[in-house]
């Protein structure tokens, strides 16, 4: 178990791992600190490009990328509204249901 979280083995019933410092915890501290202010500008960017490619292509931007949408045919686009039309009646028989 000690070699799994990176300590030094035991010896006869003693171990000679006395623990982390203040400075090692603190790095350690620092570390998860910045990895998780990391993910977050990370998603503000993401969400802010998404943002800015829905208010100028609208919807279409929203939903596809420029190279999704170059390859949809008349065909693709009949089929993709006939799954969320199918979605929004299920959705809907289901509230009908429960009231």
């Amino acid at each position: 178990m000690a070699t799994l979280l990176g300590l030094p083995e035991e010896n006869n019933g003693n171990s000679t791992w006395k623990g982390y410092t203040i400075d090692e915890l603190n790095l350690a501290r620092g570390k998860s600190l910045l990895r998780r202010e990391m993910g977050r500008v990370q998603l503000r960017n993401q969400l802010a490009t998404t943002g800015e490619r829905a208010k100028q292509q609208g919807v279409r931007g929203l939903l596809f990328s420029n190279g999704v949408v170059a390859g949809l045919n008349k065909m693709d686009y009949l089929y993709l509204a006939y799954r969320a039309v199918m979605m929004g009646v299920k959705l809907f028989s289901r509230r009908r249901k429960r009231f």
